[in-house]
């Protein structure tokens, strides 16, 4: 399924082991077979009623005990990264420049021993203090596309927002007629750095829509989208695309 279909999909899921699911399919075509939500912080685990750092995975056998056991997301050299940065992190990128402890090396060695090669982590920065990291790794060492972390990234946005829905529509009264939508269209009302053109091809950029398909969406050349992809980035301090979308999320200016 291509990234567009299973961000659709994602739109409609009904359950957080449905939207793991889901995100598992979009994995394996890429080549990632082992895949893993980890909670970076107090209010992200508590958001999502977790009782350790990973939230779901299908990590090997006996390796996600272990991890949580020994408490090795305390020294995790990726994971202390991701709670800083907006863009993917490259496993094998993050080890070449640091020196490992003993702890990190032992770390290193066990998951290359049960088989876990090439990680990409995500982060996810949401709401209220909330950090998760989505990473997907290989069973076999090999070369990472680097081409595909920004739709990797993409799609640990929309996962973070399916699963945010989820758990805001379980903790709130049966009474109230309050969503999770109703605060992001707040949101993004009272924020006015980008235009609404801006806003809305950023959106449909967000959920994995080329500039060709958004001229035609939007009734616009694919000039004009680029046009106003352009204007977004350069508002948002930056030259990258999939950045641009990370911020414009980060910021409420667009809820995809």
């Amino acid at each position: 399924m291509q990234l567009a279909g299973v961000i659709e999909a994602l739109s409609g899921a009904t359950s957080p082991e449905e939207v793991f699911e889901l995100v598992r399919g979009a994995a394996v075509p890429l080549g990632y077979r082992w895949v893993g939500l980890f909670a970076l912080t107090d209010e992200a685990a508590a958001a999502a009623g977790a009782s350790s750092p990973i939230v779901i995975c299908n990590y090997p056998d006996g390796f996600a005990e272990s991890y949580v056991r020994l408490e090795r997301h305390a020294v995790d050299p990726v994971l202390a990264l991701a709670a800083e940065t907006i863009t993917a992190l490259l496993w094998e990128d993050v080890v070449a420049v640091r020196t490992l402890s003993p702890e990190q090396r032992e770390l290193d060695a066990e998951r290359r021993r049960v088989g876990l090669h090439d990680e990409v982590t995500c982060p996810i920065h949401g709401a209220h203090g909330q950090r998760f990291a989505l990473r997907f790794a290989k069973a076999e060492p090999g070369s990472c596309d680097r081409a595909q972390t920004g739709s990797l990234q993409i799609l640990a946005i929309h996962v973070y927002y399916a699963l945010t829905r989820m758990w805001a529509e379980a903790a709130k009264p049966v009474a109230s007629s309050e969503s999770l939508a109703d605060h992001g269209q707040a949101s993004i009302a009272g924020l006015c750095a980008l235009s609404q053109r801006e806003q809305e091809v950023m959106l449909w950029t967000a959920r994995g829509k080329s500039a060709s398909s958004i001229s035609v969406i939007l009734d616009l050349s694919e000039n004009t989208v680029n046009f106003y992809v352009k204007n977004a980035m350069r508002k948002l301090g930056t030259t990258n695309r999939v950045v641009a979308v990370v911020l414009a999320v980060r910021s409420g200016l667009i809820a995809p």
